[in-house]
């Protein structure tokens, strides 16, 4: 009898596939894994260019907005 019909497996090719896990990767291959994704890693870490660039978007954003509203006060008087 073989290993897969004493195991009751459909075919032999499972054995032979564990067989190869455990000359790769040891008992640890055999290991169940978990399932589902991965959990999301923390947020992005930006590099100090990054940061830049984003500070001067943000002061660009402020100053148009600044702007229009000095702009818009002017108008009303």
């Amino acid at each position: 009898m073989s290993i897969a019909q004493d195991l009751g497996l459909a075919s032999v090719n499972v054995v032979t596939s564990w067989v190869r896990i455990y000359r790769d990767q040891g008992e640890d291959g055999l290991r169940p894994k978990p399932k589902g994704r991965r959990p999301k890693t923390g947020p992005r870490v930006l590099s100090q260019t990054e940061e830049l660039e984003q500070r001067i978007r943000d002061l660009e954003a402020e100053n148009a907005y600044l702007k229009a509203l000095r702009d818009l006060m002017n108008n009303e008087q």
